[in-house]
């Protein structure tokens, strides 16, 4: 699985010092992805990108392979969950 980071960059000519800069995501997180690298990256920070570019995950990756994309959609419903939970603990007032 990559992702289209590299055209989203292209597309909205910003430089990867800027997508630092605006996001708080490290460079070397960013080299990551941009080399294919990222799948020990935070779910966080691909919807922080996401947000960033405003496009949601479907639209930052490309899926090759009917097993991967078999994959991604366990793995989507999975991290999709976390991230709810996760939202709902952080407004939570305890």
């Amino acid at each position: 699985m990559k992702t289209k980071l590299n055209e989203l960059m292209k597309a909205k000519d910003v430089s990867q010092t800027k997508i630092c800069e605006d996001t708080g995501i490290t460079r070397p997180t960013i080299k990551k992805i941009l080399d294919g690298k990222g799948s020990s990256i935070g779910i966080g920070k691909y919807l922080l990108l996401c947000d960033y570019f405003d496009v949601d995950l479907n639209e930052m990756f490309f899926v090759t392979g009917d097993k991967e994309k078999e994959n991604l959609r366990r793995e989507g419903y999975f991290q999709a969950i976390k991230v709810l939970e996760n939202s709902i603990e952080d407004d939570l007032p305890f």
